[in-house]
């Protein structure tokens, strides 16, 4: 179970967006419920697939 390891970090990885809001709300409470750690990226972007075309990496 993910709270059962020591020093485990949810991280939310979603669209900086209000969908991506919603999401990221969903795993923090998670993260609480099984006593983790949270954290939550947002692209610069509004979302994440607008940083990796950006990036030109898998044009």
């Amino acid at each position: 179970m993910l709270g059962e390891r020591p020093d485990t970090q949810l991280v939310a990885a979603s669209d900086n967006n209000s969908q991506g809001d919603v999401f990221a709300d969903r795993l923090r409470a998670l993260a609480q419920d099984v006593g983790c750690s949270y954290r939550r990226l947002r692209p610069a972007a509004e979302d994440w697939n607008d940083v990796v075309k950006q990036s030109g990496r898998f044009a």
